[in-house]
């Protein structure tokens, strides 16, 4: 269970992905459970293929897994680990 602030932002921090796209930075994301399944904007998921990026540096590929441009959502899933 968290408690204090500080244990929320470390949290969020953690939870939160950096969406690349063509070798460049095109947006963000949260990672929403532990099955890697990720949600950004649809702007974002323009793309067929992305590089997510933990906040510790290890990236992963992924894909969309829908496209919502009504709610502006992007459900991701994460594919497996690049390089």
């Amino acid at each position: 269970m968290v408690t204090g602030l500080g244990e929320i932002a470390e949290k969020l921090r953690r939870s939160t992905v950096v969406i690349q796209s063509g070798g460049r930075s095109s947006g963000s994301g949260v990672i929403r459970s532990s099955d890697g399944s990720i949600i950004t904007n649809a702007d974002v998921a323009r793309s067929m293929q992305f590089k997510i990026q933990l906040s510790d540096r290890r990236e992963f590929d992924a894909v969309p897994a829908s496209r919502q441009t009504q709610r502006d959502l992007a459900p991701r899933s994460r594919d497996s680990v690049a390089g």
